[in-house]
């Protein structure tokens, strides 16, 4: 008797190097959910550490974890994409190698998106570092409040986001950081569809990695481009807000080096 293919209802994608110390936690949040209609697609992009003999242990045997091996490091936005034209569902989750989830996300989450009109649905989210969780976030909830707060900052936690692949099935390769930011603020140009954030906080997003200065430089690269789709109001104002920023952001930067 042929064995009938497995047909997820999520498809789970997760890019990752050198994640050793978190990979484990992050990929057991997903085995523990109680939705269990999930497939989990890894792209590890050349790890050096032990994350590649991790990826080998805890897929073998498991149809719903499948690994792929890069001989190059070609980065988070080419590993995504890669992933995304690998995906069997048209549902997709995000989640970081150092991320995890709340053991009822997937279930509450695809509840909520499969019976609302809602495209992009992202949760709110608990920050942590070295294992301690030392705040949380209050993100917009609703399509007018997110779409009103998008030009200022990136409303979504990438490892929260949830969306239908035929409204968007690629990241843009010209940013190694911020790829997200930039996918949502060129999404919102179209008025059909629906955006939402759960209040819930369902993730749990670290704080532990050093601020990039390369994510300073592409989050206010992504903010001038869109400048040009703003009226003169918001345009004033998204341009007063990314002056603010980048004192914000460099503050930041330099606090992390030390």
């Amino acid at each position: 008797m042929k064995k009938k293919k497995y047909s997820p209802k999520i498809s789970i994608i997760m890019v990752v190097f050198n994640e050793e110390k978190t990979l484990i936690k992050s990929i057991q949040s997903i085995l523990i959910q109680n939705f269990k209609k999930y497939e989990l697609l890894i792209y590890d992009n050349n790890s050096s550490d032990k994350t590649k003999y991790f990826l080998r242990k805890i897929s073998n045997n498991n149809e719903k974890i499948k690994v792929f091996f890069s001989k190059k490091n070609l980065g988070l936005t080419e590993g995504l994409n890669f992933l995304l034209k690998k995906t069997k569902s048209d549902v997709i989750a995000r989640l970081d190698g150092d991320d995890f989830w709340n053991a009822n996300k997937l279930r509450l989450q695809f509840n909520f998106f499969k019976n609302s009109k809602r495209n992009f649905v992202g949760t709110n989210s608990y920050y942590f570092k070295n294992n301690k969780v030392l705040s949380s976030s209050n993100l917009p909830l609703t399509n007018r409040e997110i779409r009103k707060k998008i030009i200022y900052t990136n409303p979504f936690i990438h490892s929260s986001i949830m969306f239908n692949k035929r409204y968007f099935s690629e990241y843009d390769t010209k940013y190694i950081k911020c790829q997200d930011y930039d996918a949502w603020l060129k999404l919102s140009k179209n008025e059909n569809l629906e955006f939402k954030n759960i209040s819930r906080r369902l993730t749990y997003h670290n704080l532990s990695n050093r601020l990039h200065f390369l994510t300073i430089i592409n989050d206010l690269k992504i903010r001038f481009r869109h400048l040009k789709n703003l009226n003169f109001i918001n345009f004033i104002s998204s341009t007063l807000y990314i002056l603010y920023s980048i004192i914000i952001l460099l503050i930041k930067f330099l606090i992390n080096k030390k």
